[in-house]
């Protein structure tokens, strides 16, 4: 099609010096050949099929470039998020971690309601063992 209906399959060189009219003749005859017509035949065909290849590569990096482009949506957040941001909600509109709201509950900032550390613990120990070193009147 492209060539316009040129085959160049029958174009040769025969090595003998001889004439032949077709490939097919100088085979029969059993000439040695160079068979350069079907070379050009094979590499027009391996550039069409080459830039065929090309077009479909080119457009599939355009399509993966606007999928990029897209702004990506994020999941929504687990059910652990949402229970950790509720609780983070609750606790700042309960104003629980501030001083003043302690003194409110007439409980002292730093009471032992206020932490998880139990006596057996030797950082509590630790803890109460300072704190009556520094409050001790002796």
């Amino acid at each position: 099609m492209i060539t316009g209906g040129v085959d160049f399959s029958n174009m040769f060189i025969p090595l003998n010096g001889e004439h032949y009219d077709s490939l097919a003749q100088a085979r029969q005859a059993g000439a040695p050949t160079i068979n350069f017509g079907l070379f050009i035949n094979n590499v027009i065909s391996f550039l069409l099929v080459a830039f065929a290849l090309f077009m479909v590569v080119k457009g599939m990096n355009q399509l993966r470039r606007k999928q990029e482009e897209q702004p990506a949506t994020e999941p929504p957040p687990s059910r652990e998020v949402e229970l950790l941001q509720e609780t983070r909600d609750a606790l700042v509109k309960g104003g629980a971690s501030s001083p003043a709201a302690a003194k409110r509950r007439n409980l002292h900032p730093r009471s032992s309601k206020d932490f998880a550390l139990q006596g057996d613990c030797p950082a509590a120990t630790f803890r109460l063992g300072a704190w009556k070193e520094k409050n001790s009147t002796v």
